[in-house]
Parts: structure tokens; sequence; C-alpha cells
């Protein structure tokens, strides 16, 4: 009797083994969609995403894939666009991806998010930054901060400066990262501030604006703006003869900010949740092959679409059936180790990580210390 029962249990054991086994050994491949923007405003940071994806698919493949199963990263242009953005990933769930990278925007994010979640598909992201899906029990998990995070980081550099005038662009093309930003901002300190809101599509009111600001002259201006056109008003303002200091974002911490802004972007200050000085082995490793595949691209953006493939890749090895809900459960259960340190989700699929304050100093991004 008491060996019947022993071989029931192991075959009961073996039985379940089998069956979660199954649905994974049926994979030819495991298919990971990129939704991007590379066509839109702000098309080049989406083109740096996609070298630095594309370069984690390479490296894991060639090690053998995910136990012997090879990625697939199929990649959709959103355009930057609210409809863009859901129509590529519309395009990715008809083409069976089990896991969505993306958006480079909040705004994006925010159109295509309900979509994907009422299809049950895990939608991951290292650029979303918006406060309004943190707190979420979903299927939606990213490696940045939110807007929350940055505000407490800026508000504490400009305590520390005793800045008490600043003048913010708001580059409407991202309308809820640049506005949950200084609101966030505002929450914790009180200033004589005002707002410029731009659309980097139209630029006609530029010079406009940058009159203005001088007229005001403010302490600081703070650039909630993507990377082009934070160069663009950098050199703008200090033509006129503007002195006081300039902040910006980590939308434009790539190194287009140089090539745009020249002198003039010389002393920027950047709020930013990337370490601009990591000297680990693996992230060493990452910037030789980058540089090796894709010489133009920019280590700041292309690292974090890596860190995400990375990320997925060891989930994946761990999962005992596909679909986001075991992969969600293995996102929760573990930490990750990779090239900008050791990360781990919350109970919300949030992450806590410190921001830093980058500065640009001779032409190098160089990080000056943690504001948060």
């Amino acid at each position: 009797m008491k060996n019947m029962v022993i071989k029931m249990s192991l075959f009961l054991m073996i039985s379940i083994f089998l069956l979660f086994s199954c649905d994974i050994l049926k994979q030819k491949e495991y298919k990971i969609g990129l939704s991007i923007n590379l066509s839109g405003t702000g098309g080049l940071s989406g083109a740096y995403i996609r070298d630095g994806a594309m370069l984690a698919v390479e490296e894991i493949n060639q090690k053998g894939g995910i136990n012997k199963i090879p990625l697939r990263l199929i990649i959709e242009d959103d355009k930057g666009t609210k409809e863009g953005a859901l129509e590529a990933d519309k395009r990715l769930i008809d083409k069976g991806v089990i896991a969505i990278i993306g958006h480079s925007q909040s705004d994006t994010t925010l159109s295509s998010y309900p979509y994907v979640m009422s299809k049950n598909i895990l939608l991951i992201t290292a650029f979303t930054a918006t406060k309004k899906l943190s707190y979420i029990d979903d299927l939606f998990f990213r490696t940045s901060v939110d807007t929350v995070s940055y505000g407490n980081a800026l508000s504490n550099h400009l305590k520390n400066k005793k800045i008490d005038s600043v003048a913010f662009i708001i580059d409407f093309t991202n309308q809820s990262f640049g506005e949950e930003f200084y609101e966030e901002t505002k929450k914790k300190i009180s200033i004589r501030d005002k707002i410029f809101t731009i659309k980097s599509k139209d630029i006609n009111n530029l010079d406009e604006i940058v009159y203005e600001i001088v007229k005001m002259n403010p302490k600081a201006v703070c650039f909630l703006t993507e990377v082009i056109m934070t160069g663009i008003l950098s050199q703008k303002l200090r033509k006129l003869g503007y002195k006081g200091e300039f902040i910006a974002t980590i939308w434009a911490q790539t190194n287009d900010l140089l090539k745009v802004g020249g002198d003039a972007v010389e002393g920027i200050n950047i709020i930013s949740y990337i370490d601009s000085q990591l000297d680990n082995e693996g992230y060493k490793r990452f910037i030789d092959n980058l540089m090796k595949e894709f010489p133009k691209s920019s280590p700041a953006r292309s690292m974090r679409s890596y860190e995400l493939v990375y990320i997925l890749a060891d989930v994946l090895k761990e999962v005992k059936k596909v679909n986001s809900e075991e992969m969600k459960r293995v996102l929760l259960s573990k930490k990750f180790n990779t090239i900008s340190g050791e990360l781990s989700f919350d109970q919300f699929g949030d992450i806590n990580r410190p921001v830093y304050l980058i500065t640009i100093e001779k032409g190098r991004f160089i990080r000056k210390g943690q504001l948060f």
C-alpha cells in the first residue's frame, strides 16, 4: 500500500511537471514586441531604444536563446502619437507577441494602455513616467521612476541651489510628462514661476518665448522638452544673453544634446535616474558591443531597452507556463541583476531607484550626486 502511494505521488508530480512543460516545449520562438517612436518628433531617440533591444536579442540568441528557444523582436513604429501607439500595439498583439516593450512617452503609453490591458498582454517600459499608472495592480511594469520622484528630485535641487524663480518650458508632444513633472515640483517648493508651452512639431513661437524668458530673467530655466528642442532653446537663450541655470530632464540625456546645443549646454543640469558613470563589467561589455553594432547610438537610451529585454529573458527562463499572469508572478517574485544594478518591482510593478543630478562638463555627462 505504501509503495502504491509513493508511485501515485510520483506519477502526479511528473504529470503536473509535464502539463506545465508542454506549453513551453511547444514554443518555437518567443515573440516580443517593441512599440516605439521611429518617425515622429523625437524619433532619433526611438532609434536608440531600438538599437538596445536588438543588441540584447542578438546576444541572447547567440548564447542559445531561452532554453534553446530563440527570441524574436517585432518592431512597430508608434510615430510618437496617441493614435499611432494604439495602432502599433494592435498590430503587435495580432502578430502574437507575449509582451510589449513601450512606449517612449507617457502620452503614447496612456493612449494604448487600456487596449493592451484588455487583451491581457504584459506592457513593460523604461521610459514612461506618468504617475497616472502608479499604484495599480495590473500587467504594466516599468524600470523608470515616475513623475512624483522626478518632482521630488527637482525640488530638492532648487532648494539646494536656493533657486526661487524658474521658467518652465513644457513640450506638449508629451504633455502628461511635462505637466506632472511641474505639478509634483510645485507641491514641494514655493517659487516664482511661469509656464511656457511649445509643441516640437510647431516651432514658430520659439523666439517669442525666448524673449519673454529673458525679460522675466528667472534664476533657472527648466526644459521639459525633448533633446533637440532643449538644444535649440539653449542656443537661443544664450545668444540673447541669458546667464541663469539650465535644467533638463532624462528626455534630453543623449549625445544629440551636445551636437545641437554646443557650448550653450555646457553646465546644463539634468535630472535623471540613469547614472552617467557606471563602471561595472556588464556595462562595459554593453558599451563595447553597442559601439561595434550601432556606433551612432546613445547609451543612456539604448541601455534601458537592453535591460528590459534581459529582464524578460530572465522571466521566460523561470515561467511554468507562457502567459502574462505567470510572467507577472516571476517579475514580482525576484530581483534582477542588470547592467545598471540590482532591480526589483513592488507589488504594483513600479520600481524604487535613485534620481541623480547629471551635469555636462567639457562635453561629458558627469554624475554630481543623488537628489532623491
